[in-house]
């Protein structure tokens, strides 16, 4: 499961919460290069990933066919209403193939 925040300071915030609830449940991710790291590990579904948008979108800008996008993975969204619209949502769901999408916002948005 891949964690999506939408600041840096909330992906140490919400691994410490994630940690304190039960014990070595989350990871953090401080560079794209170790979102990388941890998305090949064998036991990837053992532990929530903590990430940020920007990280993931660089993850699938530099790796258009990693393995990861065709395992069945939960992609949930902290503050999706500010980070998770047009581009970004497009290119998720463009190369993830197998997923299940939440997201959370405690800010109304309003179409017209």
């Amino acid at each position: 499961m891949l964690f999506v925040v939408d600041r840096k300071d909330l992906d140490y915030q919400t691994m410490k919460e994630y940690n304190t609830f039960q014990k070595d449940s989350a990871n953090g991710t401080r560079s794209t290069r170790e979102l990388e790291r941890r998305l090949n590990e064998t036991d990837i579904y053992k532990k929530i990933i903590i990430t940020t948008i920007q990280k993931l979108g660089i993850f699938i800008q530099k790796n258009k066919q990693h393995p990861i996008y065709n395992k069945h993975i939960v992609l949930i969204f902290d503050e999706c209403h500010s980070g998770h619209f047009g581009y970004a949502h497009y290119a998720i769901t463009k190369a993830f193939k197998n997923y299940h999408i939440f997201g959370f916002t405690g800010t109304p948005i309003f179409f017209r």
